[in-house]
């Protein structure tokens, strides 16, 4: 009797428990969802991370602020200092892409395709806030492929290709599970 007392105390010492909440973000893949800004939020927006030991890949959609429609589609890997802390650097990438009629009483066929396409390299930090929320924060560089085309020949239509170096900030809180 006097066994399974002990036994009880033990399982039962909440400096055990703590320990092992801890510890549940040392092993195995984990899930996290966050929201932010920057290309890896495909400008605004949230994404579904799978993080695995210092590694993470997402997907997510945003709102592109850069031309004020919805939805963009985002991706990327991250490679962290820590087990899904600490220091880190995001590969990114976002992609809008929309298709407008031109249509005119005469030629109801044409259309102008816009595509907007960003990727981005930020070097930051997470930090994570027991019982599994998260804040983190970067900063790094990005290029833009600013696309137009299609088919018009009306007034006012032009295509061009546009590339350009754009700045990239990462600010975001999340749960991690």
């Amino acid at each position: 009797m006097g066994t399974l007392v002990a036994l009880a105390l033990l399982a039962a010492d909440p400096s055990r428990v703590d320990e092992d909440a801890g510890n549940r973000f040392e092993h195995g893949v984990h899930i996290a969802i966050a929201a932010g800004g920057g290309v890896a939020f495909g400008s605004v927006g949230a994404h579904l991370e799978l993080l695995v030991d210092h590694f993470a890949a997402f997907i997510g959609t945003g709102v592109d602020l850069h031309n004020s429609q919805p939805w963009t589609v985002a991706g990327g890997i991250r490679f962290f200092s820590g087990r899904g802390e600490g220091f880190l650097l995001s590969l990114n990438a976002a992609r809008f892409t929309s298709t407008a009629s031109t249509a005119r009483p005469f030629n109801p066929y044409e259309f102008i395709t816009y595509d907007y396409r960003y990727y981005s390299a930020t070097l930051g930090y997470r930090i994570r806030v027991p019982p599994g929320l998260f804040m983190e924060f970067g900063a790094g560089v990005g290029w833009l492929r600013d696309l137009k085309h299609g088919n018009g020949t009306g007034d006012g239509f032009y295509a061009y290709d546009r590339r350009s170096v754009i700045p990239d900030a990462d600010l975001a809180v999340g749960f991690e599970f």
